[in-house]
């Protein structure tokens, strides 16, 4: 019976750096990882653990009566601390009535940073004048080419 209780307790608990440490990359010291391939933490949050040792930190809800799963990135990357930070943000969503994967995609959009455009035209604003006109003029067909039109994208 007393057995019983400390195993019951033991899967009650927390996830620790610790335990992550020991678990992450496992197959590169001689034996893939054969535990739980999913270990809760609390509030919604969990790890789902590869073969490989690769960590994955997932965030699990309900949304309108369906249930949900996040990918929020990846251990080490993403801490322990860093990740139970990330929960509250994501439980205010739901209490907002928003999907948390709408909110998580918005979150992490790469709005006001900078361009490939901007970074050209920094570029020649700065260098410029130490530059000929005929160089100045190869650098804006060459960006205008090759990086503008791979980097455009429809929608920005």
């Amino acid at each position: 019976m007393r057995f019983l209780q400390i195993c019951t307790q033991a899967s009650k608990m927390s996830l620790s750096d610790t335990q992550l440490r020991s678990i992450v990359g496992k197959p590169y010291s001689g034996k893939p990882y054969s535990g739980k391939p999913e270990l809760a933490d609390r509030d919604g949050l969990s790890v789902r653990i590869t073969d490989a040792g690769t960590i994955t930190w997932q965030y699990r809800f309900r949304y309108r009566a369906s249930p949900g799963r996040l990918t929020l990135g990846r251990y080490p990357d993403i801490k322990l601390a860093e990740a139970r930070k990330l929960v509250p943000e994501l439980r205010n969503s739901l209490a907002n009535d928003t999907d948390p994967r709408v909110y998580w995609k918005q979150r992490n959009t790469r709005r006001g940073m900078a361009t490939v455009r901007y970074c050209c035209e920094q570029f020649l604003m700065k260098q410029g004048s130490s530059l000929k006109l005929g160089t100045i003029a190869t650098y804006q067909s060459c960006f205008r080419v090759h990086l503008f039109s791979a980097f455009f994208r429809a929608t920005c």
